[in-house]
């Protein structure tokens, strides 16, 4: 297929957008196939676009019967699912400031909000 090879061609020289650029087209033109899901969901790892690498893997998986595909697709999924696990910000969990605060100061802010409409009882 012209399109998968240009799109492979892509890749190599880091031309990343243009390479996705042919993969949606192969996506559109043939969606039971899955070179086009395949080499998308690698090409958004690279980006680091770890989200959208999952949801078009998962799309794929969706629409493709055939077994060496689905193989080929769900290994994909797999590496990008590690990706985004291992590249996500750890968040601390937040402290709750409003529990510090004087139980007549709350009721004050709380009466203010009711009263000015940013707020129902």
């Amino acid at each position: 297929m012209a399109l998968e090879s240009r799109a492979a061609a892509y890749e190599q020289i880091d031309e990343l957008k243009e390479a996705l650029s042919d993969c949606r087209t192969l996506m559109k033109l043939f969606p039971d196939r899955h070179n086009g899901y395949t080499r998308a969901a690698k090409i958004l790892v690279r980006m680091k676009e770890y989200s959208r690498a999952v949801n078009i893997a998962k799309t794929g998986l969706s629409r493709i019967e055939e077994p060496k595909g689905r193989a080929r697709l769900e290994t994909v999924l797999e590496s990008a699912l590690a990706a985004q696990t291992n590249n996500e910000p750890h968040q601390e969990p937040s402290e709750c400031y409003i529990s510090k605060l004087p139980h007549e100061l709350l009721a004050l802010i709380f009466e203010e909000l009711v009263e000015t409409g940013q707020m129902s009882p």
